[in-house]
């Protein structure tokens, strides 16, 4: 059978510390029976080197594997590598960034330090050639000790044997996976290795690719643990919070619920409310569905109360949204607006001012209908006075009648003469008392009077309807005569 070999060395990694390449060198492997030691002097025992991966792979396979160096690592350990094979291909483990490949063999790119001077350890991979066979994977390792000398390092190797192609036994089928079962088809000569359901090594093994969940693994049992994140979601259908008012749905940024409200939905835990005190907000509990009517003359503020009438205030009472449109007083837009209710006025109006213009002979009651007559009975019909005669009524006399002409030879009143209170004016020429004729009528003050009774009449009184004249008034006027007369004589005595 062919034979690969794995070849690890190990050299004084840290520049200037020893007299290994710190940038890893080739050819040290021990494949070719040439080792780390050739160089660094062991330090009491070996050092342990040991290489762990599958045992079988199918042709043209490729598979993963680890070189670890243990023993009484110095401190400050740090280590290196040589790795070598006789067939199929080495490849630096995406995981490592501290190794390369140097003339086909898996070197150290630089230093690598050991874990509180426990095992230090490097990732490879390796795949396996087309040709069915045995390969002996050849490795060494060292850890210098930091003294500038290639004198007391610790190094040390180890060979490792991958079946490639047929199998015979089930343990030839061994991957040393714990999370693989790992058996030999004995139809095929083929081996199985079929991976463990939630079987882990390391953490990134249990990466389930949800965000939503913690993952971990157990690694005294090698179980993957997947703790789901309180509150974290990666679909809608996780956002369900069984309230048909929400829309639900999974922010898939933060991975997080979201529950946003419908404002147009209600419910009997939800009721409508738009924040508009001019809305009438009702649901209907059929299609669960807000409606909101607005509210007649309901106002926010005293804009929306304007009527378009220049003869209102337009306010607002904004706590209770109602409007009031107060009449400006004397304001009109209509002589309707001017109505005093007053029968007797015409009502107007002009430029929004009211006008009230009293409608002649127009009464609402008797004394709207004084006349100042003693011998009219006045009242108001229909809005017009009537002046009813009182019959046999004649108004008192005030001096001379109309018609009267100028009395016999009486001119006015005497020139010089001074009247005592109360005596009539005697006209100048006037006759002794009791000549028919020669007596004015009461005098009105003016000199030359000439104004004299009617034909027939010997006084100026007045006289009730029905008596004939000359007879009651004469008497009358005879004794204001005499009265007159006999105060004239007092004062000439």
């Amino acid at each position: 059978m062919r034979t690969i070999a794995f070849l690890a060395a190990a050299v004084l990694l840290a520049p200037g510390l020893a007299r290994g390449n710190s940038a890893g060198v080739a050819g040290y492997s021990g494949m070719n029976a040439t080792t780390c030691s050739a160089c660094h002097k062991t330090a009491g025992s070996a050092a342990k080197v040991t290489i762990t991966g599958p045992t079988y792979l199918q042709p043209g396979a490729k598979a993963t594997f680890s070189l670890s160096l243990f023993g009484n690592i110095l401190n400050p350990g740090v280590g290196g590598l040589d790795v070598a094979a006789s067939g199929g291909t080495l490849a630096v483990n995406a995981q490592e960034t501290t190794t390369k490949l140097l003339s086909g063999e898996l070197v150290h790119s630089s230093p690598k330090s050991s874990p509180s001077l426990g095992a230090i350890s490097w990732k490879f991979d390796w795949t396996a050639p087309n040709v069915n066979g045995t390969y002996t994977l050849f490795g060494a390792g060292l850890a210098a000790n930091g003294d500038k000398t290639a004198a007391g390092d610790l190094n040390g190797v180890t060979k490792y044997t991958v079946n490639v192609g047929n199998c015979a036994t089930d343990a030839d089928c061994n991957d040393n996976n714990v999370c693989t079962q790992d058996y030999c088809d004995k139809q095929t000569k083929k081996c199985i290795n079929n991976p463990v359901y939630n079987c882990c090594n390391t953490p990134a093994d249990c990466d389930d690719n949800n965000p939503c969940t913690n993952d971990n693994c157990n690694a005294l049992v090698h179980v993957c643990t997947h703790t789901p994140l309180l509150g974290c979601c990666t679909a809608n259908s996780q956002c369900n919070d069984n309230n048909q008012c929400t829309t639900d749905y999974c922010d898939l940024t933060t991975h997080k619920c979201a529950y946003a409200k419908d404002p147009t939905c209600c419910s009997f835990t939800i009721p409508c409310d738009d924040g508009n005190k001019c809305t009438q907000d009702t649901c209907d509990y059929k299609t669960w569905t807000c409606t909101f009517y607005p509210i007649p003359g309901c106002c926010k503020a005293d804009a929306d109360c304007n009527d378009s009438n220049p003869c209102t205030t337009d306010t607002c009472n904004v706590a209770t949204g109602i409007c009031l449109n107060a009449k400006t007083g004397g304001c009109c837009n209509t002589p309707a607006d001017c109505n005093d209710s007053n029968p007797c006025t015409q009502d107007t109006c002009s430029n929004n001012a009211c006008g009230h213009t009293a409608v002649p002979g127009c009464c609402q009651t008797s004394t709207d209908c004084d006349d100042n007559n003693p011998c009219t009975t006045d009242s108001c019909a229909k809005q017009q006075c009537v002046h009813q005669p009182v019959p046999g009524c004649v108004p008192p006399d005030t001096g001379v009648q109309p018609g009267d002409g100028p009395l016999p030879g009486d001119s006015g009143i005497v020139t010089g003469d001074a009247l005592p209170q109360g005596d009539s004016p005697i006209a100048q020429g006037d006759g002794p008392v009791g000549a028919d004729g020669g007596v004015t009528y009461p005098d009105s003050g003016s000199a030359g009077d000439t104004t004299a009774p009617p034909p027939g009449e010997d006084d100026g009184c007045c006289r009730v309807s029905g008596e004939p004249r000359g007879t009651g008034g004469a008497l009358v006027l005879l004794l204001l005569v005499v009265v007159a007369i006999w105060g004239r004589c007092r004062r000439r005595a």
